[in-house]
């Protein structure tokens, strides 16, 4: 994810988000790691503290096509195409289908 945004917005690695400790979508709220956050968050600290919350508002910013462009070529939402019964392909949504 971090990767796919760098490609989109090269000064990605410098902006920095708040981090309360959660993130909300809809009347869900997600919780991070750190019950306090992590306070002002780059994409390095995001790395180095493992921010969900850095990824969330990441995710929602760039598109589920966006997303689904750079994660795809890694194997996302395909079978793994080694031995395993009853394998199914995982889940990899896009506003075209899956």
């Amino acid at each position: 994810m971090a990767l796919a945004h760098y490609h989109r917005e090269p000064k990605g690695p410098t902006e920095s988000i708040n981090d309360p400790g959660y993130f909300v979508l809809g009347n869900h709220k997600f919780r991070d790691s750190s019950q306090g956050g992590h306070g002002q968050v780059d994409m390095k600290k995001s790395i180095v503290v493992s921010s969900d919350t850095y990824y969330y508002k990441l995710a929602i910013g760039m598109g589920v096509d966006l997303i689904h462009e750079h994660i795809s070529p890694f194997g996302f939402g395909k079978q793994t195409g080694v031995d395993l019964s009853g394998e199914a392909r995982g889940i990899l949504p896009s506003s075209h289908g899956n």
